[in-house]
């Protein structure tokens, strides 16, 4: 229908029909179509980083958006700054509904929202011994 033909319904009354299907709400013949979850470029991939200051805190939040694992090793920070990037990242972490976990006194996991972290210590059963299970 035309532009000026739907004016001309509207004004006279006479009712406005659209080629529409009842069950996907949109022009016949279209398909219904599910979102697809988002593929990140950088799943299963792990990024070491060694910041020694805190302009690269915005550099490791994109590795973060992008889908990678990072590990963050703090050793080189001053101690200002170090404060200022655990916060960030932490923040950019929850804005991705990702996790950071601290590993080590200075350094930290950040994971996205597609990696599970495992705890090996509370995950491992009651019976798992190291050396039974590597044969030694």
């Amino acid at each position: 229908m035309g532009l000026w033909t739907k004016l001309k319904d509207l004004v006279l009354g006479e009712p406005i029909e659209d080629e529409y299907d009842a069950l996907t709400g949109g022009p016949e013949g279209e398909e219904a179509r599910s979102p697809s979850p988002p593929v990140y470029s950088g799943a299963g991939k792990v990024v070491l980083v060694r910041p020694d200051r805190y302009v690269e805190a915005g550099r490791i939040a994109d590795y973060l958006c992008e889908g990678y694992t990072v590990l963050l090793d703090l050793e080189e920070v001053p101690p200002e700054a170090n404060r200022r990037i655990v916060d960030f990242l932490s923040g950019s972490a929850y804005a991705r509904d990702g996790r950071m976990l601290q590993v080590a006194c200075k350094a930290y996991l950040l994971a996205p929202s597609g990696v599970d972290i495992l705890d090996g210590e509370t995950e491992a059963p009651d019976d798992w011994e190291y050396d039974r299970a590597f044969g030694f």
